[in-house]
């Protein structure tokens, strides 16, 4: 059984991995505790299809299941907050982001 956060995205018309209506994605319910799904309104391609509505749902998962890891708000550098105890794996630069 898996209990970090994990977060599925399903492509509404996927015809190659279909995953909204079909039992493929059962096993990944059954074994994922903290699991949030989120389906995507484009076909198999949809980071390429939909972009904007992809990174929407992978922000807005990353802000609310996992806010530890998220950049500070207003910071002018991307300092990767971890749980308290955890260094940030990195810090860089990137002047313009996430509020600053």
């Amino acid at each position: 059984m898996l209990s970090m956060p994990v977060l599925f995205l399903a492509a509404r018309y996927d015809n190659t991995c279909e995953c909204v209506e079909s039992r493929l994605a059962e096993p990944m319910r059954a074994h994922c505790s903290a699991l949030t799904e989120r389906v995507v309104d484009s076909g198999h391609w949809m980071a390429q299809e939909r972009p904007r509505e992809l990174n929407a749902a992978l922000i807005g998962w990353l802000r609310d299941s996992v806010p530890g890891w998220w950049p500070r708000r207003g910071s002018s550098r991307c300092e990767l907050v971890g749980p308290k105890g955890v260094s940030p794996r990195r810090q860089h630069h990137c002047p313009g982001t996430f509020g600053s």
